[in-house]
């Protein structure tokens, strides 16, 4: 077996899972530079047939290599090779599965393949490396797929790729991390332990599978170190030893960056961070947005609890909680615009807004329309919402949502990038969802830990202030602006309302809600500010 180099970590393993770094001296993550600079030699994978994959791990690896070259983010790979593609529901379960757990536990399944591999990561063709990741989530965190059938399909891909090149190596890898690594019966070597009893007892030869959500909380207990975590139990040592690199250890244990699990342990302690690292590699609940407008909450709990799905009310009126997966397609009254998917942190920004009927209201970066659908929910069909986006390939995705929804209210308008083709207004109300971190939904957009960088907030925080002020002078005097992110970073959040109100006399904080991830919602924020009758404007 490999050894161990002075950051805890073997030779030639890649620091993280991710792609190359976009471009700048800033990176995402690892490097794969040699000495001066000059980069590695590693052999680009290039596909020698054109079949068009309709099967769970076919699709798995299209969607990997989406993500792996920064195309996408790995739900919208998915949903557009499933759009194109007859896949069955099983093999879309599965593909889905697949999919977003290697995107979340990238350097995890890293350290385990550099136990078993001794060719450095940058001597290895990208889609075979691609393909041994596959084989090894399938061994290590599928238990459901017979160790058998996890290599064979795996390695009949390889085949069916035309790289039948490839089959005698990644056979040979994966069957020798089933035979020197894993147990051989993982149901006699899978335990529990607290997040207090891991912190406390560290150990590089155990495997995190998932985390038990355990009931829902306030998030009261956050921190508390009583989230239990279900492992495995290896055969040998393959992270970072704990006593000599702590950081690097739960970064590869949990598989985040390593300046990621640091930033955590400052703000939440050691235990608070590993609660959040295992909260965000869990699957989660899912959450729905009642159309009150259309149906009632109570209504759609008696429609679920006929299908046999375990839910319950959530924290809004108009939210419910799911605690059995459903398929999208088998929810009861999506299709007929009755509910729709949408965390309780994301619920919170309309529902902090208040609209009301017949309400003149702009909707800054609006795109998919998920809060845009909501308002108009809320003001009954009645009035006008303007949801402005600078994309304009997206806006159809908002009057899709609405079209689902029974919703005619809504006006899209594609704006520049610089604000300055904004409507004039004045409006009674502005929702402006900036774009952000992504650090409250890492569990959902798994990418974003592998390829945001602690100096992109700098670049971010002057757009988000710039969208603030212009939603700000653009309400009438008592309108009312909600600003809202997916992040947890309060220097995007807070901090930045706090900053510009400093700047404009005559608006007023109300009030604000921060989502802590594992509450079981999201991360998020969302402020409420009111314009004075007599603050200035320029609207």
């Amino acid at each position: 077996m490999n050894q161990f180099d002075s950051r805890g970590r073997r030779p030639g393993r890649p620091s993280h899972g991710g792609g190359p770094p976009r471009g700048g001296s800033s990176g995402r993550g690892h490097s794969d530079s040699g000495p001066g600079g000059r980069p590695l030699y590693r052999p680009r994978y290039q596909p020698s047939t054109q079949e068009r994959f309709a099967d769970a791990r076919g699709i798995t690896f299209e969607a990997l290599g989406t993500f792996e070259n920064r195309r996408a983010f790995v739900s919208d790979a998915l949903d557009q090779l499933f759009y194109e593609r007859e896949v069955t529901p099983q093999d879309k379960g599965l593909a889905t599965e697949m999919s977003y757990g290697i995107a979340r536990r990238l350097a995890s399944i890293d350290s385990l393949l550099s136990a078993v591999c001794d060719r450095p990561r940058a001597m290895v063709q990208d889609g075979l490396w691609r393909l041994m990741r596959m084989g090894v989530y399938q061994l290590a965190w599928l238990s459901s797929i017979p160790p058998h059938a996890a290599i064979h399909e795996t390695v009949e891909l390889a085949h069916r790729l035309g790289q039948s090149g490839w089959a005698g190596f990644l056979n040979a890898i994966l069957r020798r991390l089933q035979r020197d690594v894993l147990p051989v019966d993982q149901a006699g070597w899978t335990e529990q332990r607290t997040v207090a009893e891991l912190v406390a007892h560290p150990d590089s030869a155990w495997l995190p599978l998932r985390g038990q959500l355990g009931p829902l909380s306030t998030g009261a207990d956050s921190g508390s170190g009583q989230t239990v975590i279900e492992g495995l139990q290896l055969r040998e040592p393959v992270f970072p030893a704990p006593d000599r690199f702590r950081s690097a250890y739960w970064a590869d244990l949990f598989s985040y960056p390593e300046w990621m699990i640091d930033e955590w342990c400052q703000q939440l302690g050691e235990v608070g961070a590993v609660e959040r690292a295992s909260w965000f590699n869990s699957t989660g609940r899912m959450c729905l947005r009642v159309n009150l407008a259309r149906t009632t909450r109570e209504a759609t709990l008696g429609a679920l609890e006929r299908m046999n799905v375990n839910a319950q009310p959530g924290r809004w009126p108009e939210s419910v909680i799911l605690h059995t997966p459903v398929p999208v397609s088998e929810i009861p009254g999506f299709r007929d615009g009755l509910v729709s998917i949408q965390d309780e942190s994301a619920i919170s920004a309309a529902a902090l807004l208040a609209p009301q009927p017949g309400w003149k209201v702009l909707d800054l970066c609006a795109a998919p329309g998920g809060k845009t659908a909501h308002m108009a929910e809320q003001m009954r069909n009645q009035g006008l919402i303007v949801a402005c986006d600078t994309i304009g390939q997206r806006l159809p995705l908002i009057t899709e949502n609405c079209q689902r929804l029974g919703i005619s209210m809504v006006q899209t308008r594609e704006v520049a990038s610089d604000g300055s083709d904004l409507p004039s207004g004045p409006f009674d109300a502005a929702l402006v969802d900036v774009p952000c971190s992504n650090t409250g939904v890492l569990g959902k957009r798994p990418e974003v830990r592998w390829r945001y960088v602690p100096g992109e907030l700098r670049e971010l925080m002057p757009i988000q202030s710039r969208l603030l002020k212009s939603a700000l002078n653009r309400i009438r005097p008592g309108g009312r602006v909600v600003y809202s992110t997916c992040s947890v970073d309060s220097r995007e959040n807070g901090e930045l309302v706090r900053g510009v109100l400093a700047a404009m006399p005559g608006y007023e904080l109300k009030t604000e809600y921060t989502h802590i991830p594992g509450q079981p919602v999201d991360g998020g924020y969302a402020a409420l500010i009111v314009r004075g009758a007599l603050s200035p404007g320029n609207a």
